[in-house]
């Protein structure tokens, strides 16, 4: 059974719903660790997405779990979260999907400011302890991630994945920089403050953790222990047990002023909306011009915050490198049955429409692997080939492997250790300059 290291809670940034979330850290974490502070490693993450949870899909997938060892073993710490509905986890599943695209936008955010956190260098990384509660502004002083531009080593690097529905909610995710923006202009008791100081609090708790399983060495510089035995007596009690962690860092009160106060503009919002919305419904019941519905309206995306154009200007380097993982891709019209079509990329519906710079995989400009098995029963490997070829045209970050006899679900005999050393074999290549997103 593989366990994770961290077990624990987020808000999502819709409607605070408890998401719940797990960490895994690689083998030889605190040497990856130290390596990365020193700029001799890139430290490396991985978000992974499950299956729909209304059919049984969670963290605890057999294809999530799959991808969770693969990945560990290549040193990435490995992020895993429920979404809303899913085994445990509060919530319902929503027909929209906009509601998971917050979950997976909040679990992204977290890894953005746990791998910036544990990078940034010792002399740049600020005390964890100088939090949001300290602050004598409305607005969240977190550590902005122009931070190491000092350090051009200390930029992490992040993989975004997901699985068959999971896939589908990432295709929508925004663009690197949109999505910081929505964290760095957090307002002090909001879900996205909470989920930066809980990025903040396991960062410290993993570097301490790190810093406790160091072996030290004899005067003569030798090891007093093997650092391979991991049988001994010793070798046990310095490995770290999982943890729970629980609760929230911002005083409960704070937190509630802020859920009152987004729902008042919540309810404003919709007050001032309704005349439009009645209006477009009036002219497509009178055959007039027809309007789109507001449910399948795409996201508005959100503009950077003057903080970060500022960085982005100044330094005209990255501090994020992305990257994305598709398996099993499920294509309209059944990604339709899932999710409302305004929740789908239009690169799934149609690979020729034209890029949208505000979307992170609808950009293209990430190195992405779309990977599926040639048996897939919701969309056939033909028209799952003739996509990715669509899309390699457009862009020549894509790539696509299919997997010969594989299902939907990785079933079949031996196709699973083939998906493995696909996804391996992609990872260990060098990402283009293009991967790099400020």
């Amino acid at each position: 059974m593989l366990e994770p290291s961290y077990s624990f809670t987020v808000p999502s940034l819709h409607n605070d719903v408890p998401l719940d979330c797990r960490i895994y850290e690689p083998n030889k974490f605190p040497d990856i660790l130290l390596r990365s502070t020193e700029g001799t490693q890139q430290l490396r993450g991985v978000v992974i997405a499950h299956p729909y949870a209304s059919l049984g899909g969670s963290y605890d997938d057999p294809v999530v779990l799959a991808l969770t060892r693969c990945l560990l073993h290549q040193g990435f710490v490995v992020g895993t979260f429920n979404f809303r509905g899913a085994s445990e986890s509060k919530g319902k599943t929503s027909w929209t999907g906009r509601a998971e695209r917050e979950d997976y936008a909040s679990f992204t955010g977290f890894m953005i400011y746990l791998l910036q956190r544990l990078q940034s260098p010792a002399g740049v990384r600020r005390s964890v302890l100088q939090d949001l509660q300290d602050s004598d502004s409305n607005r969240a002083t977190i550590d902005t991630l122009g931070s190491n531009r000092d350090h051009p080593s200390a930029r992490p690097c992040l993989l975004l994945a997901g699985y068959s529905y999971g896939s589908v909610i990432l295709s929508r995710l925004p663009s690197m920089p949109a999505l910081i923006a929505r964290f760095e202009e957090a307002q002090r008791g909001t879900s996205a403050a909470e989920i930066i100081l809980c990025a903040r609090k396991l960062a410290h708790d993993m570097d301490h953790s790190a810093h406790a399983q160091q072996i030290p060495t004899s005067p003569r510089g030798r090891q007093l222990m093997p650092p391979d035995d991991t049988t001994s007596p010793t070798s046990q009690r310095m490995r770290p047990s999982p943890v729970v962690m629980g609760g929230e860092e911002t005083d409960p009160a704070e937190r509630r002023r802020s859920r009152d106060s987004r729902r008042s503009v919540d309810v404003i919002r919709r007050s001032v909306d309704l005349p439009r919305r009645v209006k477009a419904h009036v002219r497509r019941k009178s055959g007039g011009v027809t309007a789109t519905s507001p449910i399948n309206e795409p996201p508005l995306p959100l503009p950077l915050s003057p903080l970060v154009t500022a960085q982005q200007h100044a330094t005209n380097v990255p501090v994020m490198e992305v990257s994305y993982l598709l398996v099993s891709p499920v294509l309209p019209p059944l990604a339709h049955t899932l999710v409302a079509p305004g929740t789908v990329s239009a690169l799934f519906s149609s690979p020729k429409s034209s890029l949208d710079r505000h979307s992170g995989f609808g950009s293209l400009e990430a190195p992405t692997l779309l990977i599926w098995g040639s048996a897939d029963s919701f969309t056939s490997g033909r028209r799952l080939r003739s996509w990715a070829e669509k899309l390699k045209a457009q862009s020549a970050t894509v790539q696509w492997a299919q997997v010969e006899r594989a299902g939907h679900f990785w079933r079949e005999e031996g196709v699973m250790d083939e998906l493995l050393t696909k996804v391996t074999t992609w990872v260990k290549q060098k990402p283009p300059e293009s991967s790099a997103e400020p």
